[in-house]
C-alpha cells in the first residue's frame, strides 16, 4: 500500500474516534451534569483521536474517579420551619427593642391604627 493511503486511513480513523469522544463527553454531561475531569468536550475529542486504547483507558479512569454530584440530603430538600427556628411563630417585633439594625419598632410603638373610624351614614 502507498504510504499516503495509509496516512489517509489513519486520519479518517482519528476523525471517527474524535467525533466519538466528543459524543461520549456530550452524553455524559447531559446525563450527569458534568464532563469527566472537567475537561472540555474538545479535549476529550483530542484524547480519543490519539487512539482507541488510550482514549478508552482514560475514559474509564475518568468516569470512575471523577467527581460526582452530591446526593440531596434531608437538610437540602426540606424548607426551613415557618415562624422561627423552633416553630414557635414569628418573633415579635418588640423583642428587639426598636434596634434599627433589626428593622424592628420600639416596644412603645402603637400596634393599632390611631385614625378614627369612619362611620358610614
Amino acid at each position: 500500500m502507498n504510504p499516503t493511503t495509509i496516512m489517509l486511513i489513519r486520519l479518517c480513523f482519528m476523525v471517527v474516534l474524535a467525533i466519538g469522544g466528543y459524543q461520549l463527553a456530550r452524553n455524559h454531561e447531559s446525563e450527569h451534569g458534568y464532563v469527566p475531569w472537567n475537561l472540555p468536550r474538545w479535549a476529550w475529542s483530542i484524547l480519543w483521536a490519539l487512539g482507541l486504547l488510550p482514549g478508552a483507558i482514560l475514559w474509564v479512569i475518568a468516569t470512575r474517579t471523577g467527581k460526582r454530584p452530591l446526593a440531596p440530603t434531608l437538610a437540602t430538600t426540606q424548607s426551613p420551619p415557618v415562624g422561627g427556628p423552633f416553630g414557635a411563630g414569628a418573633p415579635d417585633a418588640g423583642h428587639y427593642n426598636g434596634n434599627p439594625a433589626f428593622g424592628a419598632v420600639p416596644d412603645s410603638a402603637p400596634t393599632q391604627s390611631v385614625l378614627p373610624r369612619h362611620s358610614g351614614s
